[in-house]
């Protein structure tokens, strides 16, 4: 069992954010070299996950715009990009984005010796959303770019002694 300390979140947040979107979304994303902070009067879509094991506690969010959340929905369901988004179903698709977001997390934590289960997903969206993490919990959080859109994802670890 790795030191939580030695847990390397960033790579463990790149390796799956890369590997989910270009398997399940056939989109190709990089690191947003500019990051740029949320404008409070933009409306974004939050979809989060917790997970919980031995001696484990955390959670995993993306952060999107209505835009993106849009355009990765249309992905998902092979849906033309200029066809109006049922909420419903953009909710559905940030959810199971989510989920397999952290499930991708999880076995790479897992396999550092840190099983656990994942909650269900959570998604809310609004404007000014702001996320807390986890009391004293190792927090890292990255900025991606998929075009002209840019999300972030973050990750909250905390090893229970």
């Amino acid at each position: 069992m790795s030191h939580p300390d030695r847990v390397n979140l960033r790579q463990v947040i790149s390796s799956a954010t890369n590997h989910v979107f270009a398997t399940m979304l056939g989109m190709k994303v990089r690191d947003a070299l500019f990051p740029s902070a949320a404008s409070p009067d933009e409306e974004r879509v939050v979809a989060s996950v917790g997970f919980a094991g031995n001696g484990i506690a955390g959670g995993l969010t993306i952060k999107v715009t209505t835009e993106f959340a849009a355009a990765i929905t249309a992905a998902m369901l092979g849906s033309g990009p200029k066809e109006t988004q049922n909420p419903a179903d953009v909710n559905d698709v940030m959810s199971e984005l989510a989920n397999v977001l952290g499930g991708n997390c999880l076995a790479a934590l897992g396999n550092l010796g840190y099983p656990c289960a994942l909650s269900l997903p959570t998604v809310t969206s609004g404007m000014g959303l702001q996320i807390n993490t986890i009391r004293g919990a190792k927090h890292e959080c990255l900025a991606f770019e998929q075009g002209s859109n840019q999300f972030f994802i973050s990750l909250d670890l905390k090893i229970r002694q």
